[in-house]
């Protein structure tokens, strides 16, 4: 399984789901299904058709549980504009599967679980519910035995009316990556150097990526929505350097999809 292989909700959220829930404001209950086209892996130049679920769903007091393609987030605060809880992410390794020929002679990384924690800030920003924005970060590790390292975001989210009943979602984000957490997905190791031919290369610690993101909903019925979203995303720092990336793939990253959702 490559490493973007969730990465859509309704749409592109992120590669991996890092920065936050991109949570539909003027819903408390909502489910959908996405599919689109994301990378192969992480700084991958191939592409596939993936599809992931997207959802929120209220537990009263101003909680909630959100799920982000392969994350899910657990609001327990009761404030109305302050939020923080547990997050969990099924982190999706590299094998034999990628498009690369050459990629695919790497040694595999094994999928693993990562848990952590988020916080962040609404702001209502006029009397439509949907016009709000939302500021936050968060932090998991792994719990796996895969990378040991950790990954850390920070995000911001804006959303806008649009006509009578669409929303507009804007978002960034960037993702930290520890030592041991680059050194897994991005570092050649002397084995994989000498089976693939690329050069040796050790990944330090370091922003991982930067990125930006749309999404549009609008309602086709009292129930049902349907959107899209694009995401891009660009590599950096010693990830952006990284053999798999410079040489065999790309510094920029586009993810687009559709989907189709039940709100209630």
């Amino acid at each position: 399984m490559s490493a973007a292989a969730t990465a859509f909700g309704l749409s592109a959220t992120t590669v991996q789901s890092e920065g936050g829930s991109f949570t539909p404001p003027q819903y408390s209950n909502f489910l959908s299904f996405g599919i689109g086209v994301v990378p192969d892996y992480i700084g991958s130049d191939d592409n596939f058709i993936g599809a992931a679920p997207f959802g929120i769903f209220g537990l009263g007091e101003n909680r909630f549980v959100s799920i982000v393609a392969n994350s899910a987030y657990v609001n327990v605060s009761k404030d109305k504009n302050f939020r923080f809880g547990p997050t969990a992410t099924y982190r999706f390794g590299r094998d034999d599967d990628v498009d690369d020929s050459v990629v695919s002679l790497m040694e595999e990384i094994d999928d693993t679980v990562e848990l952590g924690a988020f916080a962040g800030y609404m702001m209502e920003l006029s009397d439509d519910i949907r016009d709000r924005a939302t500021f936050g970060g968060q932090i998991a590790f792994d719990v796996g035995g895969v990378h040991n390292g950790y990954a850390a975001s920070i995000n911001a989210r804006r959303w806008f009316p649009v006509g009578k009943f669409g929303v507009l979602g804007l978002g960034a984000a960037v993702t930290y990556g520890s030592g041991d957490y680059m050194d897994t997905y991005f570092s050649v190791s002397p084995v994989d150097a000498a089976t693939t031919g690329l050069p040796q290369y050790k990944a330090g610690d370091g922003l991982r990526d930067a990125r930006v993101m749309a999404l549009f909903i609008h309602p086709i019925t009292k129930n049902w929505v349907a959107g899209g979203g694009v995401y891009y995303s660009r590599i950096l720092g010693d990830a952006a350097d990284s053999p798999i990336v410079e040489d065999r793939g790309k510094k920029d990253q586009l993810i687009y999809g559709l989907g189709i959702g039940y709100v209630w």
